[in-house]
């Protein structure tokens, strides 16, 4: 894989800044890294009580925001896994067309996701999906699971008080970048994936540390230029996806105006997927 430059190529002193960016990426002590790869060598023992769903049910629904969707999306999409449904979305109209397509009620697995429990897009969705439930004599609570954080919140409380099955998203890792954790590896389980095998693909990933220097070099050399839209252009219709996803990580990650000690930070652009 290649990056294209313009006739301007990338300085020295922009690669080296790039390489010392991320240099605390690949350290192991790093908390977000640490808490994904512990969660990632638990998962095979831990999913082992999803079986049953997995068997039992032949929809899965999922239902959060931002981080707590667009990862899975991508997942189900490339592997073109049909029958999961996404409401990330408070449009009525979509709502109840999503509602309206199920067949079978008591055939659809619900997973709530939210990392900080307190979502409120996602809470107002349970509460109507609840509500329906109950108007049909079903119960929600026996055929759905919560993934956020281990603390008191709202989707925790909620899920203790009725029994519902947990599972943490870790307090290190940034909702945008949780697809590793507990929230794409759920799914990623429920959709037949080999849990293992992505495990060793994220491994692969990070230890091309040349590629990730290569791309923040690239991407700097361009607010040189002052080129303030930065295009991530796929032709693979299963990668669509993953376009919206790669948006909320370079917005969501890069588009501060202050950073964590509240020094000004460099403008950067307009990510089109």
């Amino acid at each position: 894989m290649k990056f294209i430059s313009s006739s301007k190529t990338v300085s020295e002193t922009q690669k080296e800044l790039s390489r010392t960016s991320v240099e605390h990426l690949f350290k192991p002590e790093y908390p977000l890294l640490k808490a994904l790869q512990d969660q990632m060598r638990s998962a095979v023992s831990d999913f082992k009580p999803l079986e049953n769903i997995k068997k039992n049910y032949s929809q899965f629904a999922i239902v959060g925001i931002g981080g707590s969707s667009l990862g899975i999306q991508v997942l189900s999409q490339y592997f073109s896994k049909s029958n999961f449904v996404y409401f990330d979305n408070i449009d009525a109209v979509q709502f109840e067309n999503q509602m309206n397509s199920f067949e079978n009620l008591d055939k659809v697995f619900w997973l709530f996701i939210s990392k900080s429990g307190e979502t409120i897009e996602t809470l107002a969705t349970l509460e109507f999906i609840d509500q329906i439930y109950q108007q049909k004599g079903k119960n929600l609570k026996t055929q759905s699971l919560v993934i956020t954080e281990k603390k008191s919140n709202s989707l925790n409380m909620l899920a203790a008080k009725h029994g519902v099955p947990q599972y943490e998203v870790p307090i290190d890792v940034g909702g945008r970048f949780s697809v590793l954790s507990y929230v794409g590896l759920v799914p990623a389980y429920l959709m037949g994936l080999n849990i293992t095998a992505i495990e060793a693909g994220a491994r692969k990933a990070l230890a091309n540390k040349e590629l990730v220097v290569s791309f923040v070099a690239e991407a700097l050399a361009s607010f040189d230029r002052q080129e303030w839209v930065t295009v991530l252009w796929s032709y693979s219709s299963q990668l669509k996806n993953f376009g919206f996803w790669w948006q909320q990580l370079w917005a969501e990650s890069l588009a501060k105006k202050t950073s964590l000690n509240s020094q000004t930070v460099q403008r950067v652009s307009t990510p089109l997927p």
